[in-house]
């Protein structure tokens, strides 16, 4: 059980989401067992059909939660598309996955925070990312896996800011630097950790365990360190109107919209007709 002392460290530090089994930890999983397959000399096509078949156990071991329902269904598409030939577009999947989820049960729109926050991180990834990617590419010179990692952190967290806020009554002001360094070590111990599961049906893998045991704790303390700053986050206690959900994520939406028609504007026809083929074979 998480106390109630760190679950505020959490809030305040922007990092609730670390601690709960999600996309990322699910993508982690995937990578290594799709990863192995390939490595043991399976073709991609059956890999991919293994690999789905783990998700779904995966998801029955853990538990149907929405965020992890919501993984499970568009890593599985993303793996079909690979056997199918397809290319994979994400936006896609994504009205697809909450479709059939709302089918089954239309309380998680209005009910289910994770739900919300989940499916809007995701689409903030897809729509922001390339944004970011152009901007921050240009100023920053970066590694790809640095500039990847602070993209999908700033996007992410844009798109989900007023759930958080109406949801949580807090505002954090150090999430996107807690973030950017816990997200650079946090998917190394996740393949840690599950490499660690499965040696240990066979051996005691305790080289494992010392390599862990300080990552976990250098982690764990820096995200109470950070949340325990008085300037860390801002408390709001005025509920948020729906006006200003709609205004805000109008803006998004414009922006978005001018973003691609600029992008598009800007590319040589070759480029143009590279586009609309990836278009017109996405899923």
């Amino acid at each position: 059980m998480i106390g109630e002392e760190f679950r505020s460290k959490l809030s305040r530090s922007g990092t609730s989401h670390i601690v709960a089994i999600s996309g990322l930890h699910l993508s982690v999983f995937a990578i290594f067992i799709f990863g192995g397959l390939l490595s043991a000399g399976l073709w991609r096509k059956h890999a991919s059909v293994v690999t789905i078949i783990f998700l779904i156990l995966f998801a029955i071991f853990i538990g149907f939660k929405a965020s992890l329902v919501r993984a499970v269904f568009m890593a599985s598409l993303m793996l079909i598309s690979l056997i199918l030939g397809k290319i994979f577009q994400g936006e896609k999947v994504l009205v697809y996955a909450a479709f059939l989820m709302l089918v089954f049960n239309p309380l998680l729109l209005r009910y289910d925070v994770g739900f919300q926050m989940s499916f809007l991180a995701v689409l903030g990834i897809f729509l922001l990312k390339p944004i970011f990617d152009h901007i921050l590419g240009k100023k920053l010179k970066l590694p790809q896996i640095l500039s990847d990692i602070l993209t999908v952190t700033i996007s992410a967290q844009i798109f989900t800011l007023p759930i958080i806020v109406y949801n949580f009554g807090t505002f954090s002001l150090v999430a996107p630097v807690v973030n950017f360094f816990v997200l650079l070590i946090l998917p190394f111990v996740l393949g840690l950790g599950f490499l660690w599961a499965l040696l240990a049906a066979f051996i005691n893998p305790y080289f494992l365990a010392l390599i862990l045991g300080p990552l976990l704790r250098g982690i764990l303390n820096f995200i109470y360190w950070t949340g325990s700053f008085k300037w860390s986050a801002i408390e709001i206690t005025d509920n948020i109107s729906l006006f200003l959900f709609i205004i805000y994520y109008a803006f998004l939406a414009l922006v978005i919209i001018l973003w691609k028609r600029y992008y598009k504007k800007h590319l040589t026809p070759l480029a143009l007709w590279q586009v609309w083929q990836y278009e017109k074979d996405t899923i």
